[in-house]
């Protein structure tokens, strides 16, 4: 699982819990890291949260296995009582047309609710929506290369028109992070348990890295070579048809587009 984590009182509790150790290496994030889970604090607002994202998606020591991403944090809300813990199932911006509908396909107690990522703190609470800083930047840039059901955004309500976030304390941040841990951490193990079931086999992964070799393929590219590829696999696509489909491009991005295209012609008659 890979945390993306605002704020180091956010992401104190995590830490603590999984144990995990903080990397010296220089990186332009503090890091954190054990055997299966590594999290990345990104500091405040949507620069911060894109620029840390694509640095955890570059840097993984896990390349070859499907990936899980989690944004945990804080946010207003116009509904819901502090200290209330929700699933994002929509993520607009004030500033993007874009929104994005995280597919929740796991059982959890979480409420559900929409989120806004604004640029500037928000004072106005409107009904039924919550508000943060990052969770657009991060799900924009996580989605580029993953697969949708497996990045998430869990957030605990710190403010609402009762309460201003103006009185939020980095202690208050920590205790309401640590009163829904237990949860947080039973979804994200949700996550890993539903990656494991879709991680390519051995086969797949021989396709991806002869495909790789085909083409100058960006660190990017390589991303979405590797998500063509496995998505492929769905439809019994015969492999020589791939490479030569790969071979006769004449870019990489030509490759990707030529891929995808051919892909996508299987996934309408499907």
């Amino acid at each position: 699982m890979n945390f993306i984590v605002a704020l180091s009182c956010e992401a104190k509790p995590i830490i603590n819990e999984l144990r995990l150790t903080k990397q010296f290496s220089p990186t332009p994030f503090e890091v954190f890291r054990n055997d299966f889970h590594q999290l990345v604090v990104t500091g405040i607002g949507k620069v911060a949260a894109a620029a840390a994202t694509g640095f955890l998606l570059g840097s993984s020591t896990r390349k070859q296995e499907v990936q899980t991403y989690l944004n945990v944090g804080i946010a207003g809300h116009g509904t819901l009582q502090t200290n209330t813990a929700f699933i994002a199932n929509s993520i607009s911006d004030d500033q993007d047309k874009a929104i994005f509908y995280p597919p929740q396909i796991i059982d959890s107690d979480f409420e559900l609710s929409r989120l806004c990522t604004c640029s500037h703190p928000n004072q106005k609470y409107e009904k039924g929506l919550g508000f943060d800083m990052e969770a657009h930047a991060f799900y924009s840039i996580a989605s580029r290369s993953c697969t949708r059901e497996l990045i998430q955004v869990v957030k605990v309500v710190s403010d609402n028109e009762g309460q201003s976030f103006e009185y939020i304390r980095p202690t208050t941040v920590t205790e309401y992070i640590c009163n829904h841990l237990p949860s947080i951490l039973a979804f994200a193990q949700e996550l890993d348990a539903l990656a494991k079931e879709i991680s390519p086999d051995l086969e797949t992964l021989g396709l991806q890295e002869r495909a790789r070799k085909l083409h100058p393929f960006s660190q990017s590219q390589i991303f979405q070579l590797d998500r063509l590829i496995n998505h492929s696999r769905s439809f019994d696509l015969e492999e020589k048809h791939l490479i030569e489909l790969i071979e006769k491009s004449n870019s990489p991005k030509e490759a990707i587009y030529n891929l995808n295209t051919f892909i996508d012609q299987s996934r309408i008659l499907s």
